[in-house]
């Protein structure tokens, strides 16, 4: 599933607004649509920070979809200019960003989460074809970028080269990890001898988890609250380099709405 939407009010969105965009995004915002073909709708909750001229349209892509040549072609014909795709796996996402290449259409803001991983630049064609696209995270960066100033991160990749150096590393890796490294501690607080209880009971104490540095912001696993803050970077000659961040942890600026 993706929005797509028209330019600015101006037609010509700066720098710093398409930034803005992206963030804006990730906050709280709402449109419901249904568009042409595709059924069904896409709604969260809307702040109206640039204007609902951003908001033009959602595509709700059918289960399984891989092919998006018409898609691409509908929407350069409609002249959209911003893309934000959700809920779609890193292939997939990366099927609809080489497509977009081959018919040189290239928005003036594109941004999907799911962007960050080890295989996408690569399956999506090379850099040029991905060049600018933003990349909201929620993990450090656990590609490499990172492994200096996060520990874990580190430990992860060490990991995950031991056990397979081949492996196209993504999010689904990098919370997997996180997640086992959540059991672990509850384990460990469990005692030498644990029961699903006893495991359980250690949960509800935790309320300040990170796995050292992996997510961006701390969960409280206790009340099953997840931390809101985020990364944004941007693909660069085929790197994931940060945009408008600081220079080490993460932005804590946004809000997740449960759907």
């Amino acid at each position: 599933m993706f929005l797509s939407a028209s330019s600015h009010a101006d037609g010509s969105a700066t720098a710093k607004e398409k930034i803005a965009s992206v963030q804006y995004l990730l906050g709280t915002w709402q449109c419901t649509h249904t568009v042409g073909a595709f059924s069904g709708k896409y709604t969260t909750t809307y702040a109206n920070a640039l204007g609902n001229l951003w908001l033009r349209q959602t595509y709700d892509f059918p289960p399984a979809q891989s092919n998006f040549t018409a898609d691409v072609f509908a929407m350069r014909s409609q002249g959209i200019k911003m893309v934000f795709i959700i809920a779609v796996n890193a292939p997939d996402l990366a099927n609809f960003s080489q497509e977009a290449a081959q018919q040189g259409w290239k928005p003036e803001v594109f941004a999907a989460p799911v962007g960050y991983f080890g295989g996408y630049v690569s399956e999506s064609g090379g850099a040029s074809a991905v060049e600018g696209q933003y990349i909201p995270v929620v993990q450090a960066r656990f590609l490499g970028e990172d492994a200096a100033t996060v520990p874990e991160v580190a430990l992860f990749d060490h990991w995950i080269k031991e056990v397979n150096s081949g492996f196209p590393v993504d999010q689904f890796s990098s919370s997997s990890w996180a997640q086992a490294a959540l059991f672990v501690k509850a384990l460990q607080m469990a005692g030498p001898q644990p029961t699903r209880q006893k495991v359980l009971a250690a949960l509800a104490q935790i309320h300040d988890f990170d796995d050292n540095g992996m997510m961006a912001a701390p969960a409280d696993v206790a009340a099953k609250k997840s931390g809101h803050c985020y990364t944004l970077l941007q693909i660069h000659n085929g790197h994931y380099d940060r945009v408008d961040d600081p220079p080490t942890g993460y932005r804590c600026d946004g809000t997740f709405q449960a759907a």
